[in-house]
């Protein structure tokens, strides 16, 4: 079956019943929308072979009637763990898959306090296994979070300049963003500069921007649901900025040298190296210490990993990032990141911002 037309519900129920579970407990509630269309924060949704219940409580009962086609709607204002209880015993269940990444082991155990003669067993990727590869429909979601992002940041640019705040560039990018419809702000907007660039995951500060700062930006948007992910690298400049421009050129260099290699069939390891490579016979291999990319989707950071912990195998319909970068203390951080869908043939680059260095 083409992957546009899977029943999503259906070949998890296969993959569970091949596990000898009588019944599935979802209660990731990015797992539930994918299988459900519900996009409500509070809910649960189980699976057996002949019935498929989504529970939710009065607040989502309109929500819920709206958008879950094809699914049992029950409405409980009780605990999870006593409605699931009043479910299986229904179902005359006999055991119970989890997912073990999800629920937390305070639940689990109130869960356990209240079935009898019911064993609950852990299971981990059953759905995330199907969201890895994107449908057409969830392409062109993140293809919208993408030229929002974008958008958004085009109307920004004035911003980057000696003497503006990193915060304050982070509150209009994030401005600009819901102007233009994104529905969240999938994480906090990252604006570093200086020696704060050499810090992956900066939170943007007070610091005003100065001459010579290398400038990282990290953004995204979200679009039904789906999300964008995007960095780009600037410098203002100064006296002797050489350097500064070398490495940008070494961390450019090293994703075009990843991203044009994309095949199906690699491992993600085998795509990390080639990068990791670059950079480190460029003399920086130190300094990149992130995984090369990750999947995203219904969350900004889902499978795949892209590290060279991982050995999984790239397949066509894979959506990721492509993000190498270099963090030296004394000359401050440069990340280029992109995202690509990968097709049988070379991966298609979904962001189209520049990327050669800008110099302010």
């Amino acid at each position: 079956m083409d992957k546009k037309e899977r029943n999503r519900t259906k070949i998890v129920i296969e993959k569970f019943i091949k596990m000898n579970l009588d019944a599935l407990l979802i209660t990731d509630i990015k797992n539930i929308r994918y299988l459900t269309n519900f996009t409500g924060s509070s809910g649960f949704l189980l699976l057996t072979e002949e019935r498929s219940t989504l529970v939710t409580d009065f607040r989502y009962k309109t929500q819920a009637e709206e958008e879950v086609i094809g699914f049992e709607l029950r409405i409980d204002n009780q605990k999870l763990p006593d409605v699931v209880a009043k479910l299986t015993e229904e179902l005359d269940l006999k055991n119970l898959g989890f997912e073990a990444q999800a629920l937390s082991f305070d639940l689990y155990r109130k869960i356990s306090e209240r079935l009898t003669g019911i064993e609950l067993k852990p299971t981990t990727d059953l759905i995330e296994g199907l969201r890895i590869l994107k449908e057409e429909k969830e392409i062109i979601s993140i293809r919208t979070a993408i030229a929002m992002a974008e958008e958004s940041f085009n109307s920004i640019q004035e911003f980057l300049r000696p003497g503006i705040i990193e915060k304050d560039i982070a509150i209009a990018l994030e401005h600009e963003l819901r102007k233009r419809g994104s529905g969240s702000i999938p994480f906090d907007i990252i604006v570093a500069s200086g020696k704060r660039a050499a810090l992956p995951h900066a939170a943007s500060s007070q610091k005003p921007l100065e001459k010579g700062d290398l400038v990282i930006l990290d953004w995204g948007a979200e679009a039904d649901g789906y999300h964008s992910d995007i960095s780009r690298t600037f410098l203002l400049r100064d006296k002797d900025d050489s350097e500064k421009e070398k490495v940008y050129n070494v961390v450019l260099n090293a994703q075009r040298e990843a991203i044009e290699n994309i095949r199906p069939g690699m491992t993600f390891s085998g795509l990390d190296a080639i990068a990791r490579d670059f950079i480190r016979d460029a003399g920086y291999g130190e300094y990149f210490g992130h995984s090369l990319g990750h999947g995203i989707g219904l969350s900004v950071h889902e499978t795949p990993r892209i590290s060279w912990q991982e050995e999984g195998f790239i397949e066509t319909g894979m959506v990721f990032t492509v993000e190498p970068g270099v963090y030296k203390p004394d000359l401050g951080g440069i990340r280029i990141e992109d995202i690509v869908l990968v097709t049988d043939g070379e991966a298609e680059v979904l962001t189209h911002l520049p990327k050669d260095l800008v110099i302010i």
